[in-house]
């Protein structure tokens, strides 16, 4: 670095046969604030990739030596970083390379004002995939085709994302499993994952569940953290074709719930569903292979899980006509925790309000949880008299410890619907031995405004969580869930009143001794 050029290659030239670059490759540099950063003069057969090149009042020059009058003469630019230049490219006439195709991707350019709103080779499948939907022009003769819409990282101590799944083929009508364990932290652990699916649905955890409802090919995208704060992304492409089982001449039996995630002393009530098939069936249920005489030849069966660990439920069916289908449900029994997750309001259930204006703030509390590092809420109102605001985290937050000790957050939302909200929070560690909170403390405060007076006195309305351990759940630092007891709903009573009579009020509660008490039930 002079001042003037950071890296010069003069009259290096080759052409490029076989897939082989010719003398040189500039990779892996920091190169900053120079007048050109770097000058390729006369040079061709060149690669260029991840490299840093800001601040420069020209970015890179490239002049190659002659067109040869072929394609196979040329410099090759992928997973640079073009950050700040005063011009990003001065070019030369011929035609370079200024990506790695898809979906390894092209450079990053600072200036670069494109959407992606799409993803897929042409840029046209429904869905992100950290590429421009459309391609970034270089100059009249050169264009980036798959430009990146985030910085690449090229350092050693980037984590390597690894996406499989449970299926080689088209994906059709089930849950698919995702799996990131084979990701690589390469420099300390790797503290986070973070899925896309494609299509607007996304999950967090080392392995994630999800099922499509349309037919189409979608891009799942991967993102994984490591303890440093570095990322790296995987894509991978899925085929998904959505069809139904009308066959008359093909049985199907299924079973409901499927990958049921319970507490242990749980029971779950499970029912067979049989089509295409001619009644009366005789049913035999199993547990793990043994058979439950006590439901036998029932359409439901209940069974209470008193060890931890999992278990296969199964139903075998046979027809009238001596046909035998089968259909099975997992079943994964958490053990015993004190850890409670409740909604808390300062002034207990009964809410005063004086008019449409007011205020409503409620926190979400964790009681006695060990090894918390994430945690997500899919917290549900009525979207008749409460309306959404926002959601912080308070100073008192169960992370605020670790975040004054400089430990990063990451938050997931929040993902408003009508009358539900998700949000969650995950933690990130500076070194090999993750941060997690233990004990009582406050995950997250929420804020509503009381839109609708009640039409009697008192008027009630509810706020509870949604779907315990799927969109309702708690992680430790190695992505299992943690056992948990959560408020099913919490009712409030709400009496609309002027603030005289709020005075008679506050002073009648005083003098009887009377205090206000929440009623909830609870996931047990």
């Amino acid at each position: 670095m002079n001042g003037d050029t950071g890296i010069v290659l003069q009259r290096n030239w080759c052409r490029i046969l076989d897939g082989n670059y010719g003398w040189n490759r500039i990779s892996n540099n920091h190169i900053e604030n120079n007048i050109c950063g770097v000058d390729l003069d006369e040079s061709d057969g060149n690669l260029i990739d991840g490299n840093n090149i800001t601040g420069h009042l020209i970015g890179i020059i490239n002049c190659p030596l002659i067109d040869y009058g072929d394609a196979t003469v040329t410099n090759i630019f992928s997973h640079n970083n073009f950050l700040q230049n005063e011009r990003q490219v001065t070019n030369g006439v011929f035609n370079d390379t200024w990506d790695d195709g898809y979906p390894s991707g092209g450079n990053y350019w600072s200036d670069y004002a494109g959407a992606d709103l799409y993803g897929g080779l042409d840029q046209n499948m429904t869905g992100p995939d950290l590429i421009g939907d459309v391609p970034y022009a270089v100059d009249a003769n050169n264009i980036d085709r798959y430009p990146l819409t985030t910085p690449f990282h090229f350092s050693a101590e980037c984590p390597t994302a690894i996406c499989t799944w449970n299926s080689d083929g088209p994906l059709s009508n089930r849950t698919i499993i995702f799996d990131a364990s084979s990701s690589l932290p390469n420099v300390g652990t790797i503290v986070e994952y973070v899925w896309d699916f494609g299509d607007g649905i996304g999950s967090i955890g080392r392995t994630a569940t999800h099922a499509y409802t349309s037919s189409g090919t979608y891009t799942v995208i991967l993102n994984v953290t490591n303890s440093r704060g570095l990322s790296d992304v995987a894509r991978e492409t899925i085929r998904f074709v959505a069809f139904s089982y009308s066959e008359p001449e093909s049985a199907h039996a299924t079973i409901t719930p499927q990958d049921k995630v319970v507490d242990v002393l749980d029971s779950v009530t499970f029912t067979v569903t049989v089509t295409n098939r001619v009644p009366p069936y005789a049913i035999l249920w199993y547990r793990n292979e043994t058979m439950q005489f006590s439901v036998e030849n029932l359409t439901t069966a209940t069974f209470a899980f008193d060890i931890v660990g999992n278990e296969v439920i199964k139903a075998c069916v046979t027809d009238a006509g001596g046909t035998n289908v089968n259909a099975t449900s997992r079943v994964i029994i958490l053990p015993p925790h004190p850890s409670f997750l409740e909604i808390d309001h300062a002034d207990g259930a009964t809410v005063i309000y004086t008019n449409m204006t007011q205020e409503l703030v409620v926190n979400i509390t964790v009681t006695a949880v060990t090894d918390l590092w994430a945690w997500q809420v899919n917290l549900t109102w009525d979207p008749k008299v409460l309306d959404f605001e926002n959601v912080t985290l308070p100073p008192d937050n169960v992370f605020a410890e670790a975040m004054a000790q400089g430990y990063l957050t990451k938050t997931a939302g929040p993902v408003e619907g009508t009358g539900n909200m998700v949000y969650g929070v995950t933690l990130l560690s500076l070194s090999g031995d993750p941060y997690t909170f233990n004990g009582t403390g406050v995950l997250a405060q929420v804020r509503f405004r009381i839109i609708r007076f009640p039409e009697s006195t008192p008027g009630t309305f509810e706020i509870g969580f949604l779907n315990k351990y799927s969109d309702t759940f708690m992680l430790d630092f190695l992505g299992n869930t943690i056992s948990m007891h959560s408020e099913e709903n919490m009712t409030f009573s709400y009496v609309h009143a002027p603030v005289v009579e709020i005075m008679w009020q506050l002073l009648a509660t005083v003098f009887s001794g009377h205090t206000a008490t929440h009623r909830y039930s609870r996931i047990q």
